[in-house]
């Protein structure tokens, strides 16, 4: 299936929005070709359940989104490495999306590295 480019321009418009209105969210959208629907992921998560102003924008983007196309499929979710964001069509961040999530908090790489080697239980060879 091909993307629907004004369901995309509807869609980045959106998150566009959702970008400037919600303090540190982080958000991934791409199509799926193979699924034929719209993925946008979302994160901290505690954002989709906490933030009053996030969970307005995404009940209106639902409800709008299913209105004006409704022939198309759109899933909204966390960040999940088993969707597709390889060819991005809108990211609202550069440098954070590429750090791991760890229970919603960002940690850069270098302190994964210090506390997997702490953490560690090396045995030496006698």
């Amino acid at each position: 299936m091909s993307i629907n480019k004004s369901a995309a321009n509807f869609i980045i418009s959106r998150l566009k929005e959702m970008a400037n209105e919600v303090e540190n969210i982080r958000i991934r959208y791409s199509y799926d070709d193979i699924a034929g629907f719209h993925v946008i992921e979302v994160a901290p998560s505690s954002i989709r359940y906490d933030a009053h102003p996030y969970i307005e924008m995404e009940a209106a983007l639902w409800k709008d989104f299913a209105k004006n196309y409704p022939n198309e499929e759109i899933s909204i979710d966390e960040f999940d490495d088993l969707n597709d964001v390889n060819e991005m069509l809108y990211k609202n961040t550069q440098s954070l999306e590429e750090m791991p999530l760890i229970n919603d908090v960002v940690i850069p790489f270098s302190l994964q590295i210090d506390n997997a080697i702490s953490n560690s239980n090396f045995k030496t060879a006698a």
